[in-house]
């Protein structure tokens, strides 16, 4: 599950629920309906996350990393 919380200029606070329980942190900044975000899995490990709103408020974009190579695709309902 991700949950973002938004601010008046863009930024983005949240957090991914992953299904075993465990809580990463997300930082981001979300303008004209494009979202870049930063999934911290572990000190000193980022995922890169990027995306469009689409109609409705969904949401779908790339994914990159934790390690080199690793890259996908992802979406998000609202």
């Amino acid at each position: 599950t991700l949950q973002l919380y938004g601010d008046t200029y863009g930024g983005l606070l949240g957090y991914l629920t992953l299904r075993d329980g465990t809580l990463l942190r997300v930082d981001g900044q979300s303008v004209n309906g494009n979202v870049n975000m930063l999934v911290v899995v572990r000190a000193g490990t980022p995922l890169f996350a990027s995306g469009t709103m689409m109609l409705g408020g969904n949401l779908r974009g790339t994914i990159a990393g934790p390690l080199a190579g690793d890259q996908g695709s992802w979406t998000a309902s609202k």
